[in-house]
C-alpha cells in the first residue's frame, strides 16, 4: 500500500506530495466520516524514526 520514501500511490494515478514515512508502528483504522466515501475508512500510523524530520504521522484514506 505504501513504501517508505515513496509518495503513496493514488486510485486516480495521481499520488501524494510527501513520502510515506518509515518504521510505523502503533497503526489503527477509523470509519471515514466524509460525505462521499461513505463505508471508506483512515489508516493512522505513528513512526519511530531516530533521525530528525524523518518520523511522525501519517494516514492513508481508503474507498468503499
Amino acid at each position: 500500500v505504501a513504501t517508505y520514501t515513496l509518495p503513496v500511490e493514488y486510485a486516480d494515478g495521481g499520488e501524494s506530495s510527501i513520502p510515506f514515512h518509515g518504521r510505523p508502528d502503533a497503526g489503527a483504522t477509523f470509519p471515514d466520516p466524509r460525505p462521499g466515501n461513505e463505508g471508506g475508512f483512515v489508516y493512522v500510523s505513528n513512526s519511530e524514526m531516530l533521525t530528525a524530520n524523518d518520523g511522525g504521522v501519517g494516514a492513508i484514506t481508503f474507498d468503499k
